[in-house]
């Protein structure tokens, strides 16, 4: 039996924790779902029980459980050490912690093994680099890989459920002939396609999420992975990230097509297409998809791969959940 606290339980990313938590066999004694106070109230049914949402405080956390943050990383960082002082568990889907020198950042089908009785804060890593992140594991079970290039094409879940929500609307205001109106992104969104929002860091010109790729795939795969180039944009779809990769393999052993198919057709964690997949196929569903093998005809021992995963479920809460699963199987 164990206890659960979500705090940020009414985003985006606290609701399908939420729903993940259902559909999965984790034998609850407690759990609390706590949020800002404008939420306090809200109503969720979990394993045919009621539970309503209470306004985060510190006292409301519960003692010695497996806390699922799903908040900003200013809020994490304030969370954190609260919860450690409650001996919990803490599994942080923010950017606060994933760089920290001594903190695991755990994506179970890979490093599990990170995990033991005295760690008590994991990082999540960033729902695009878990998505490739999938696929390039099995494809080093061929060779180390020499390089990446990988362009993005990120849903509106990754921003959150107000980004969602304005997708949405400005899909009912084009509908009605109407102007469309934008608040979380300084642009519009429906019909558009544009550079990542996060901040740009000026020296370098990469923006956030892709220097997030750079250093989680860096801490991840260590030298496994020698470099990665990454290319982040906003696409108008509601919860799945698609990525286009470009992987070269070093020279030191000729890799083949068919070896890359049938390493990734045989993972339990892919769902192999034949012929494409694309981002509604994928959403809703827990495997990272992938389709579109080629080789490249400009290099050798490269290969072009069409991938698509849901950014709110293998993204984000499923694989909070399942390093929490992870932890419970190992104590």
């Amino acid at each position: 039996m164990v206890n659960i606290t979500i705090i940020g339980a009414t985003g985006a990313v606290g609701e399908e924790m939420i729903s993940i938590i259902n559909e999965r066999d984790i034998n609850i004694d407690k759990i609390e779902l706590l949020a800002s106070k404008r939420s306090v109230g809200k109503k969720y049914i979990i394993k045919d029980k009621e539970y309503f949402v209470d306004e985060y405080k510190p006292e409301n956390i519960l003692e010695k459980s497996y806390v699922l943050l799903a908040t900003s990383s200013e809020l994490s960082k304030l969370i954190v050490p609260v919860a450690m002082d409650k001996n919990c568990f803490i599994i942080d889907n923010s950017s606060a912690f994933r760089n920290c020198s001594g903190i695991p950042l755990v994506i179970p089908e890979i490093n599990s093994k990170l995990l033991n009785k005295y760690t008590k804060l994991i990082a999540n890593p960033n729902c695009s680099t878990i998505i490739m992140a999938i696929v390039v594991n099995k494809l080093l079970k061929l060779a180390n890989i020499k390089r990446i290039v990988v362009t993005t094409m990120q849903s509106a879940s990754g921003a959150g459920k107000e980004a969602m929500n304005e997708l949405k609307h400005q899909a009912h205001e084009y509908v009605a002939n109407k102007k469309l109106t934008h608040k979380i992104f300084k642009q519009q969104y429906l019909w558009n396609v544009f550079p990542h929002n996060s901040e740009i860091d000026k020296g370098i010109g990469y923006n956030y999420e892709e220097i997030k790729m750079i250093k989680e795939t860096n801490k991840i795969f260590g030298d496994k992975v020698k470099s990665i180039s990454p290319t982040c944009t906003r696409v108008p779809t509601l919860r799945t990230h698609t990525e286009i990769l470009n992987v070269t393999f070093e020279e030191s052993k000729e890799i083949f097509i068919r070896q890359v198919i049938d390493i990734l057709q045989t993972s339990d964690d892919i769902e192999f297409c034949d012929d494409y997949c694309d981002a509604i196929m994928a959403s809703g569903k827990d495997k990272v998809y992938v389709s579109r093998i080629r080789s490249d005809p400009t290099q050798s021992n490269t290969f072009n791969i069409h991938i698509c995963g849901d950014q709110l479920r293998k993204g984000a809460a499923l694989n909070a959940v399942q390093i929490m699963e992870a932890f419970l199987r190992k104590n």
